[in-house]
């Protein structure tokens, strides 16, 4: 893990460490994401800042109590039997079956 490219021709004399071993469904990320997504959604606005190198969720997968799983196995929190992961979004339902008096 160096996270950079030393220049061809200019000897740096630096060992780089292997990536770390991430635990299953994870992947090593050098500009790790504080926008994790989650079975819950986080509620805050995200950044796009880099944090420090570390494991994280492959796409596809989500954080829950410290593992990430698919999305389908979140526990149930509303009575359903999955939740909505936070990067979904609902559409507005007091907008839905609404005609425009123009098209009437």
């Amino acid at each position: 893990m160096c996270g950079w490219a030393p220049l061809r021709g200019y000897p740096t004399g630096i060992t780089c460490a292997p990536d770390p071993v991430c635990p299953q469904n994870e992947i090593f990320n050098i500009c790790a994401s504080n926008c994790e997504q989650t079975c819950v959604p986080m509620g805050r606005p995200c950044s796009i800042n880099c944090l420090p190198p570390k494991c994280q969720c492959q796409p596809g997968f989500v954080r829950e109590n410290g593992k990430c799983i698919d999305p389908k196995d979140c526990p149930n929190r509303r009575g359903s039997t999955t939740t909505t992961p936070s990067y979904e979004m609902k559409c507005n339902t007091k907008m839905q079956n609404k005609i425009p008096e123009s098209f009437q």
